[in-house]
């Protein structure tokens, strides 16, 4: 038996879902009027996805300081919940200066 491709619509459907932010991330967890920006990303490639796979990422923050904030997510592939990609980031937090 042979895997049926999904509809554009169900294709549609899907980016939308994974477009819709499931965790806050950085974002949420800074200070009023800040900003951030990228100081180190680093990402392991552990397997793939087929085309018409979905994946889920989770995002747990390693370090929230004031200045800095490191995340990791790993990325899993929805059919089977394994893991196809960890990834970590170091996030510098950027103050509005008064």
């Amino acid at each position: 038996m042979t895997a049926q491709s999904p509809s554009s619509a169900e294709r549609a459907r899907r980016a939308n879902e994974f477009a819709k932010p499931k965790h806050p991330g950085i974002g949420a967890n800074l200070p009023e009027g800040a900003s951030f920006t990228t100081i180190e990303p680093e990402t392991n490639f552990l397997g793939t996805v087929r085309e018409a796979g979905a994946i889920c990422g989770r995002a747990v923050p390693a370090h929230r300081g004031r200045t800095t904030q490191v995340w990791d997510v790993t990325v899993t592939d929805e059919a089977n919940a394994k893991v196809i990609a960890l990834f970590r980031c170091t996030q510098m937090v950027l103050h509005r200066q008064r």
